[in-house]
């Protein structure tokens, strides 16, 4: 069962949007902790929780997603994101994680905070905490620290409850598959959109405009150039939705 600290922090969930939380126990997906990772990210702090077995947030994944009513899409999309970023997986650091501070990574290693089932880095994780409430986070720090580029501050993603872990990212997923629907794009355009905000919310926004300008087809088509990288954004993406089983 979650304890008092657990359940303050869903009653803060519950007050911050209109959809309700679900009671995610803090134990969830540890049945089988032997099979947890033991061994610390760097810079990972001693109160973030250990990452639980592949697929273990799954079920909650599942459940959450069905709980905006968006459809078989949006939930199918959502699973297989949680998949492909962490397997599923509860409070899992990136692969190469590490938050020490610059002076203690090696030479040339930047800061890489992402973490959790849907590995959301410190300044994505952030923007879902309301700037009145970053400043009572465990992990808050103000503008200016550690490249904290943010006027209220910024928070990491291990200082979260598994219900926010989970509730926060898919609700954010959710504001995206409905904006995509609004501007006149369909549920597979609206997929798309979410798989591109998590590679970089600036590209999404681009090509959204994009899209509202001209229409949705010529955006697709177009959807590279948006990417000062020059990576196979297309082909990336439609790679998972078809994995997912959105499109064929």
């Amino acid at each position: 069962m979650l304890n008092l600290k657990n359940c303050m922090s869903l009653k803060k969930l519950a007050l911050m949007t209109p959809v309700a939380a679900f009671v995610i126990s803090a134990s969830s997906g540890y049945s089988n902790i032997a099979q947890a990772q033991t061994t610390r990210a760097p810079g990972l702090p001693a109160y973030a929780r250990t990452p639980s077995p592949r697929k273990a947030a799954l079920p909650d994944v599942e459940r959450v997603a069905r709980s905006q009513n968006l459809g078989e899409i949006f939930v199918a999309t959502v699973k297989h994101l949680s998949i492909t970023e962490s397997g599923s997986r509860y409070a899992l650091p990136a692969f190469k994680f590490d938050s020490r501070p610059p002076q203690q990574r090696p030479t040339g290693k930047p800061l890489i905070t992402a973490w959790g089932v849907f590995q959301f880095n410190r300044d994505a994780w952030s923007s879902l905490i309301p700037p009145q409430a970053r400043r009572s986070r465990q992990s808050w720090i103000p503008r200016g620290t550690a490249g904290c580029g943010k006027a209220a501050g910024c928070v990491f993603p291990w200082d979260s409850t598994p219900s926010e872990e989970i509730i926060l990212p898919i609700q954010k997923y959710a504001q995206i598959f409905s904006e995509v629907r609004s501007s006149g794009g369909n549920e597979i355009d609206a997929a798309r959109g979410i798989r591109l905000y998590h590679i970089g919310s600036g590209i999404y926004k681009n090509w959204l405009r994009f899209a509202r300008q001209r229409n949705f087809n010529v955006a697709w088509r177009n959807v590279n150039t948006f990417d000062r990288r020059g990576r196979n954004l297309r082909g990336r993406i439609d790679k998972h939705l078809r994995n997912a089983g959105v499109i064929l």
